[in-house]
């Protein structure tokens, strides 16, 4: 049975394909999980905040950035519409958040506080769920650690399998690769010429 919430719906379809999960656990979560509208350039937390809230976007990209030793910023992580998404020291370890997120366009989140979240642990799927999540970030990372050992052409190709390499700003995207804005854009020309 679906809710009045295509959100929540699109939330527990994608939890559902990583862990099926009892009604139970259907029910507190739908309860405990809450609407948060947004906009485009918003900052949904920044650098050295307590994150007590982690976010389903179900129409939003979003940026994660982090500074460098240097102290140069730079794109870590791209979030789709469908991706679950916070600090993650922050979140379960009430540390200073270390990155700051940016939202780049879309208006829809779901938001759950860390003091709701810890409601959920009562259900056992909750752990499995929550491995999932964190395999799925690892999988992110040994992604991007491949894609920076590439040619600044080669990293334009695999970007382009995973994002909307016409339709994010160029700004982002660069950082995101570690390549400056003005040659992502030549770059982009070029593939967009011979795909």
């Amino acid at each position: 049975m679906q809710s009045q919430d295509p959100a929540i719906d699109k939330l527990l379809e994608i939890l559902y394909g990583w862990v099926p999960y009892t009604p139970a656990f259907k029910m507190e979560i739908t309860q405990l999980m809450q609407s948060q509208k947004v906009k485009a350039k918003q900052l949904l937390y920044p650098y050295g905040s307590h994150v007590s809230s982690a976010w389903f976007s179900y129409n939003c990209w979003a940026a994660q950035f982090e500074r460098a030793a240097d102290g140069i910023e730079e794109v870590v992580k791209i979030y789709r519409p469908g991706d679950i998404f916070t600090d993650l020291n922050s979140f379960f370890r009430s540390k200073e958040a270390t990155s700051k997120m940016l939202i780049l366009e879309g208006e829809s989140l779901l938001q759950i506080t860390r003091t709701c979240f810890q409601k959920l642990k009562q259900h056992p799927e909750t752990s499995e769920l929550l491995q999932h999540y964190m395999l799925l970030q690892t999988d992110h990372d040994a992604w991007r650690l491949q894609l920076m050992s590439l040619t600044d052409q080669e990293k334009i190709k695999l970007f382009a399998e995973k994002y909307p390499i016409n339709n994010l700003p160029a700004a982002i995207a660069a950082s995101y690769l570690r390549i400056s804005p003005s040659r992502f854009s030549s770059l982009r020309g070029k593939f967009n010429k011979f795909s």
